[in-house]
């Protein structure tokens, strides 16, 4: 069983079959087909971000700015906190008024983050997620009504103020994420851990926030495409016995459904706090990701072709948070994430909201409340 260089690099460190491509088995170092089929946008939105829970996301943060739990007296706060979120969101195609066009969608999450922080600079924090869809439909992916989804488990290093410029208050601040592949989305792609170090940059003037921050994301794979155990196959997904798409051991490979390699990010963020409880926010996430090579060889490869699949995306958030209690916060908003462009590739898609492909429903109304101690 062929194995990628990944494989080996992240035990050092502790995502569709078109054509019956005979490079579907290949190592990641290599490539698995010579033209990528990319996603219609629904699909991109249901399996964002280079395809795995992000650590700290990643995917797609939303501009939920909260409010920090400080010691009012001064006191050094207690080195361990936590944090519970229950979140439910309501895709936009539940108000499609066709019919015919209508997709439902409502989901709930719960996410729950503790950390440490040592020397009173370096956090250490912990994330894991779980999100239930309440309703089914063909967006969801799920295999059957109210299935329970459980995240990647996120572990992060931060030290959110390396410098802070004494004359303009510019701060600077670095962290690094690892993910620990728990999610059932993840281990068909047969991801072994993901790495993200991203460097931010804030300001803030009396009420008003303004933040920057980009990352970079490698993740290592055992193969370069999805695999599933020849026991439990999808319906649509079909194979030859001992063809290239059969890995052995009970094992097949899933063409066209290229993991992805590697990504770069950037995120935006604005934040207004009004009457001291009360933050207006507004986020904005660009991401670039890079799927794993692999050679054109063939004679039938088209001279547009490109041996590594690349993709781009963004995601935007509006929300209005409210703090009335040190521990408890509520935040309401829109959140959508979807391709960077048009599936023509001739416009860009607004960010925020999705005036385009609603019954797609990646755009969401979400409320949320936060309990922190």
């Amino acid at each position: 069983m062929v194995r990628s260089r990944g494989a080996v690099l992240g035990a050092l460190l502790l995502l569709p079959m078109g054509a019956w491509a005979e490079e579907a088995a290949q190592p990641a170092e290599q490539t698995a087909a010579a033209t990528e089929q990319q996603p219609e946008p629904a699909e991109q939105a249901a399996a964002p971000t280079e395809q795995v829970a992000e650590p700290v996301n990643a995917t797609a943060p939303t501009a939920t700015a909260t409010v920090e739990a400080g010691d009012k007296d001064g006191k050094p706060k207690f080195p361990v906190s936590a944090s519970v979120t229950l979140d439910n969101s309501v895709g936009i195609g539940t108000f499609v008024a066709n019919q015919y066009a209508r997709n439902p969608q409502w989901s709930i999450g719960v996410a729950f983050r503790p950390s440490l922080t040592l020397w009173e600079k370096v956090n250490l924090s912990l994330s894991v997620a779980a999100a239930k869809n309440m309703l089914l439909n063909y967006t969801y992916g799920d295999s059957y009504m109210r299935q329970l989804t459980i995240g990647d488990v996120g572990f992060g290093v931060a030290y959110p103020e390396l410098y802070r410029e004494p004359v303009t208050g510019i701060g600077f601040g670095a962290n690094c994420s690892f993910a620990i592949p728990v999610s059932m989305q993840s281990r068909s792609a047969t991801l072994i851990t993901a790495v993200r170090p991203a460097l931010s940059v804030n300001w803030s003037w009396q009420d008003l926030s303004l933040n920057y921050g980009i990352a970079f994301r490698k993740n290592f794979h055992m193969y370069t495409n999805v695999v599933h155990s020849r026991n439990d196959l999808p319906l649509s997904l079909q194979y030859r016995p001992g063809g290239a798409e059969d890995l052995g051991n009970g094992i097949i490979a899933e063409g066209g459904m290229r993991n992805g390699s590697h990504s770069l990010s950037n995120s935006f963020e604005a934040s207004y706090t009004f009457f001291k409880t009360v933050t207006a926010a507004v986020g904005l996430f660009v991401n670039n990701s890079w799927m794993y090579t692999q050679p054109l060889s063939d004679q039938y490869s088209s001279e547009y072709a490109h041996a590594a699949g690349q993709s781009d995306s963004t995601a935007g958030s509006i929300s209005l948070s409210y703090r009335p209690w040190e521990h408890l916060g509520f935040t309401l908003g829109v959140s959508s994430q979807q391709p960077a462009f048009t599936a023509d590739n001739k416009s860009l898609r607004f960010p925020f909201f999705d005036f385009i492909s609603t019954s797609n429903n990646l755009s969401s109304f979400f409320l949320s409340v936060t309990g922190s101690v």
